[in-house]
C-alpha cells in the first residue's frame, strides 16, 4: 500500500511540475511581448504573476519534503525526487528572469529597444522550447535522449 501511495504522490509531483512549468512559459512569453510592445501593463501582470509562480515553488518543495520525510526514498526514487527539487528551483529562477524583464519594460517606457536586448526574443524562444519538453518526464529512453540533445543544441 505504501508503494502505491508514494507512486500516486510522485505523479502528482511531475503533474504540478507540469502546471509550473507551464505557468512559467506564459510569464516568459508574456514578459517579451510587453518588452517588444512596450506594453506596461502587460508586465505589470507579469509582475504579479511572478507571486503565483513563487508560492507554487514553495508548495512543491513541500511535497518534495513531505515524501523525502515519510518515504525516505532510496536510489532513483530518492533521484527522481531530488531532480524534481532541482527543476523546481530552475522554473522558480526563469520566472524570476521574466519578471525581470517585466521590470525592464517599465523602467524603458516607450524608448527604442537597445541593440544589446534584441537577442531577449530569440533566447525566450529556446527557453519556452526546453519548458515544453517537460511533458515529455514519461516518454521512452530514445525520445528523452533527442529531447535533451535538442536541448544543448538550442543552448549552442
Amino acid at each position: 500500500m505504501a508503494r502505491l501511495e508514494f507512486d500516486q504522490e510522485l505523479e502528482r509531483l511531475e503533474t504540478q511540475i507540469k502546471i509550473m512549468a507551464s505557468t512559467v512559459e506564459s510569464s516568459i512569453e508574456k514578459s517579451i511581448t510587453s518588452l517588444l510592445e512596450q506594453d506596461t501593463e502587460l508586465a505589470k501582470d507579469v509582475i504579479k504573476g511572478d507571486d503565483l509562480i513563487d508560492k507554487m515553488c514553495n508548495e512543491l518543495e513541500e511535497l518534495c519534503m513531505g515524501m523525502l520525510r515519510r518515504q525516505a526514498p532510496l536510489a532513483s526514487d530518492l533521484r527522481e525526487i531530488v531532480s524534481c527539487m532541482y527543476v523546481i528551483e530552475e522554473l522558480e529562477r526563469i520566472g524570476d528572469y521574466a519578471e525581470g524583464i517585466a521590470v525592464l519594460t517599465i523602467k524603458m517606457g516607450v524608448r527604442p529597444l537597445p541593440t544589446d536586448l534584441v537577442i531577449i526574443p530569440q533566447m525566450s524562444k529556446y527557453t519556452v522550447e526546453m519548458l515544453r519538453m517537460l511533458s515529455l518526464i514519461h516518454i521512452s529512453e530514445p525520445t528523452r535522449r533527442y529531447a535533451i540533445s535538442y536541448a544543448v543544441f538550442c543552448l549552442k
